[in-house]
């Protein structure tokens, strides 16, 4: 991994930028970009066949191709579904982890009937023929718009012949437990029995024959019903290794003239400055980012020879709406564009969905269960995984001001005067007036400019900001360092913290950039479980209907000994459920385990 970083900030530290990508030039160049290793993506998905109304659930694997393990180079991935027009119906970026990721889409009732294409990819991987995308078919049922134009009705039903896969047979409604016939795992299933009664406890334990470090590894399981609905073929781990280890996954820079960086450190964010005058240089221009929230982000890079820049975002935040500004006097002689980097989807097939009329009947029994469920979500709810709001700022030597504590002004610039003995005001005009921040070394003067972010959005417009009424501000914190973003020095800094939390919105001018339909990178989340306890205060809730198809998601399961105990509780739905298990070793060993369970 060291030898790779190496060679990827060589790259960065001789090519030319452009859009998160970089133009080889020389031979050194193309052979650096060859040295480096693939990449090759897997996402575990809980079904195949989904109604509106139902979520669709994915864990995302990233495989380093080359040394057969999870890969520590991409920290970001994508996932994506894809419609037949090309239309994107959701595009996810997902934090990476040591190569793991995962994420959830709720199907809404805007989406038609119709077949679709779970894409999923890292910005490392489209060096390389799209065919290598991890891509599957999907199929969604809308039963509530009309419009099953997608759909082909057909008599009978046509049995799916799932190439490469054990297609599990029920007889006598007993389940019984399917593995691939081909492959030896070295994790097995147990459970007690095979079939359970309503809300019933289900013990499953996952044992491994012989425990050794490389049995270990990271998985995912899922416990769901099975489709009665004709679904379209969906690979496995295992499959997926087979399939990957006879395609050529290695990136060639033939006929390439610009590359895709790996996000190597963070979301990768790209743009360019273009001038509205023609004398204006775009040349080393100081740009500005600003993402505002409780978990606010901010930096300041510099433009290349064309105008175009690239920020590099490894810390969270909270909101998804970013904020540019040039950083120059002439300010408004410049606009800020941002570059969607899009991938063309044109070569997508996309399978025939085939119908019989009897499933009128399953289709609607499911939507009814879907429809309770979505009813009663608010007493079973996923949460988020939110952890302590954090700035960059947190570290820094400063003094806080929580106004409640202190007679109320009507504007800031009073607040200023009578509160803040570091802050003070200079005229610069008669229209025009500075905010400026004492530093430590009181002797020194700077023209420099304080840091002065209102709820993490960055204010040049010091006079209007004066202006601003101070009843609205909760705290502020004053900092009399100076400080280093980029090319750009700031002499301390001023933050402004409201009780709303959005009242940079209001200082919005021609010189303010902002881009609300940047795709944020999913939260993480706690997936609920649901569980029966025969303590009163529990049994007010077991009062609710269940009509969960969707007994558990376990996106992130670390197994770590030979024996993992899960449990989980069947619901109110009878019929067969099927428990998969999919995922890889330390050593990238893919591991497919499947085994179905009857309530009844």
């Amino acid at each position: 991994m060291k030898k790779t970083v190496t060679v990827i900030f060589l790259l960065l530290a001789t090519v030319h930028f452009a859009y998160a990508q970089i133009t080889l030039k020389t031979e050194a160049e193309f052979a650096n970009f060859e040295s480096i290793s693939t990449e090759s993506v897997f996402v575990h998905f809980n079904s195949s066949v989904l109604l509106v109304g139902e979520y669709l659930y994915y864990q995302f694997y990233c495989l380093n191709t080359d040394l057969g393990h999870f890969s520590e180079l991409s920290k970001i991935g994508y996932v994506e579904l894809i419609g037949k027009e090309g239309e994107v119906i959701f595009k996810h970026k997902i934090v990476l982890k040591n190569g793991l990721g995962n994420g959830d889409f709720f199907i809404p009732t805007t989406v038609n009937s119709g077949s679709y294409k779970l894409v999923a990819y890292t910005n490392w991987m489209r060096n390389g023929k799209k065919e290598l995308f991890f891509s599957s078919d999907i199929t969604i049922i809308n039963p509530y718009n009309g419009d099953d134009s997608e759909i082909t009705s057909k008599k009978t039903i046509i049995v799916d012949s799932l190439e490469g896969f054990v297609v599990d047979q029920i007889k006598d409604d007993k389940p019984i437990l399917v593995e691939d016939a081909q492959q030896e795992y070295p994790i097995t299933f147990y459970l007690s029995k095979e079939r359970f009664a309503k809300r019933e406890k289900v013990a499953l334990k996952l044992l491994f024959d012989e425990i050794h470090d490389f049995d270990l590894g990271n998985y995912s399981l899922s416990v769901r019903k099975k489709n009665e609905i004709l679904e379209p073929s969906k690979q496995n781990a295992t499959n997926f290794i087979k399939n990957s280890s006879s395609r050529n996954t290695h990136y060639t820079s033939d006929g390439l003239s610009t590359i895709y960086l790996p996000e190597l450190r963070g979301e990768l964010v790209s743009g360019w400055v273009s001038s509205n005058n023609m004398k204006t240089s775009v040349k080393n221009v100081n740009v500005c980012i600003s993402i505002p929230g409780d978990s606010y982000f901010f930096k300041v890079i510099k433009t290349d020879e064309v105008g175009r820049f690239h920020f590099n975002i490894s810390d969270n935040y909270s909101s998804d709406m970013m904020i540019f500004q040039v950083l120059a006097p002439n300010a408004q002689d410049y606009k800020v564009q941002l570059k969607e980097s899009l991938v063309d989807y044109s070569g997508l097939s996309f399978h025939e969905i085939e119908l019989d009329t009897s499933m009128k009947q399953v289709i609607l029994q499911r939507s009814i269960h879907n429809q309770i469920e979505n009813a009663y979500y608010t007493f079973r709810p996923d949460s988020l995984k939110v952890d302590s709001p954090t700035q960059f700022l947190n570290k820094k030597e400063k003094k806080v001001y929580q106004l409640d504590d202190y007679t109320r002004f009507k504007t800031l610039l009073e607040t200023v005067v009578e509160i803040l003995p570091e802050v003070s005001v200079k005229k610069i005009d008669k229209d025009q007036s500075a905010i400026l921040v004492q530093g430590y070394d009181n002797v020194s003067l700077s023209d420099l400019p304080p840091l002065i972010l209102l709820d993490g959005c960055y204010i040049q417009n010091h006079t209007a900001l004066l202006s601003f009424d101070a009843r609205k501000i909760k705290e502020l914190s004053v900092f009399r360092h100076q400080f280093v973003f980029g090319p750009q020095l700031f002499r301390g800094g001023l933050v402004i913290s409201t009780f709303e939390g959005s009242n940079y919105e209001q200082f919005y001018d021609e010189n303010i950039f902002s881009f609300s339909s940047v795709v944020k990178t999913q939260l993480d989340k706690r997936y609920y479980v649901q569980r029966y306890n025969p303590i009163e205060q529990e049994q007010k809730r077991s009062l609710l209907p269940d009509d969960r198809l969707q007994l558990l998601w376990l996106p992130k399961l670390n197994i770590t000994s030979k024996e993992t105990a899960i449990e989980f509780y069947t619901s109110d739905v009878l019929g067969t459920f099927e428990i998969t298990l999919e995922g890889f070793t330390k050593k990238n060993k893919p591991i497919s385990v499947r085994k179905t369970i009857l309530v009844e």
